[in-house]
């Protein structure tokens, strides 16, 4: 066997090139057999297509909805939230976000601690090579479920605390993710410090191979009452809040960061509009049907109805009625949206593992 061509494909028993990827754009979303994907981003032979082919695809499937958005507006007066990526519903989940903050402070007022926790992982293997993503999103994900109920057991279990819960997947530069963990606490006597929150990041440690510690030294902060203030964006009248709701939702899609050198195109989507990184993001997780905003469905749920009760809507730029409507944000079979198990392909990528002591 050649040494330049050392990859056998186990079905069709052939050699195969060498999958290296050059690039970061040039890795294929995934090598899983089994991965959920949209059929727009798998080949005809059910393998999932590079990076860069899925951000062509995302652009093509945002050009087509706001087609179809402009022509529903023309002809019936009302312009539909036709997916995710829009502005109106980044704006929607920004302002439920604000509402839940401010209803936490209402409730709670001095009593309020917030804590902010960013987790991360590396994206590259043993020789540097890019982890396909939408494996790495997978992996990146898998902790969650131990990372939550860590704050269960040291926020409500041993202090006997109620709190309410936000997760933001947010992109790095190179486009790959990590996680913004929210929480607002009701903690009257400030008992809550950065040691009660550090075994969450340890479970995350623990459950994702590519996370490292180094990477987690400054991963918490705590802030007890922390300072109300109404932010140069606000529209007149509405309600101070912390910093935390700016910290965890400035790269929703539809508010994504874009080239300051540039003016945002009025006609031109404004996920779109992104950079290159968090373009590639975006198309991930359009490609893999993960959710980006992802409240937990009690307490958040709550204060999102009280906020609507107390504050109703706020008209501003960065403002819009939380009222909910459907999300399209998994994809659902049963939605008409097609998807495709894909099969696995062999790619020359090993984890970096490092010694996590």
């Amino acid at each position: 066997m050649p040494s330049e061509s050392p990859f056998i494909d186990p079905e069709e028993q052939r050699v195969l090139p060498d999958t290296t990827a050059d690039s970061i754009e040039e890795q294929y979303l995934s090598v899983r057999s089994g991965t959920n994907l949209r059929s727009e981003t798998v080949t005809i032979k059910n393998r999932s297509k590079q990076w860069d082919a899925v951000v062509e695809a995302f652009k093509d499937y945002v050009w087509r909805q706001h087609k179809a958005a402009n022509t529903w507006a023309d002809e019936r007066g009302v312009r539909p939230n036709s997916h995710r990526f829009t502005e109106r519903a980044s704006l929607d989940r920004y302002g439920r976000t604000l509402g839940v903050d401010r209803a936490a402070g209402q409730l709670w007022g001095g009593d309020l601690t917030t804590v902010h926790v960013v987790r991360r992982a590396r994206p590259f293997g043993e020789d540097g090579q890019p982890q396909p993503p939408a494996d790495f999103l997978s992996d990146l994900l898998a902790g969650d479920r131990n990372v939550y109920r860590a704050y269960q057991r040291h926020i409500e279990e041993n202090h006997g605390l109620q709190y309410a819960r936000l997760s933001v997947l947010e992109p790095h530069g190179n486009g790959y993710p990590h996680i913004h963990d929210a929480l607002w606490v009701n903690d009257p006597d400030a008992v809550l410090c950065e040691t009660d929150i550090y075994p969450a990041v340890d479970a995350h440690l623990d459950a994702v191979e590519q996370a490292q510690p180094r990477n987690h030294s400054d991963a918490v902060e705590v802030r007890h009452d922390p300072e109300r203030r109404k932010y140069p964006s606000d529209p007149k009248g509405s309600h101070p809040t912390t910093p935390l709701p700016r910290e965890v939702t400035k790269y929703l899609a539809g508010l994504a960061p874009h080239d300051e050198d540039s003016d945002r195109k009025g006609n031109v989507p404004n996920v779109l509009q992104a950079n290159r990184g968090p373009l590639r993001f975006y198309a991930l997780l359009w490609a893999s049907g993960i959710r980006q905003w992802r409240p937990d469905q009690q307490l958040f749920q709550r204060f999102v109805t009280l906020s609507q009760d107390w504050y109703g809507a706020d008209d501003g730029e960065r403002e819009t009625n939380t009222e909910t409507y459907p999300d399209p944000e998994d994809i659902d079979t049963s939605s008409g949206i097609e998807t495709v198990d894909i099969d696995s392909r062999p790619v020359d990528y090993e984890p970096f593992v490092a010694d996590k002591v």
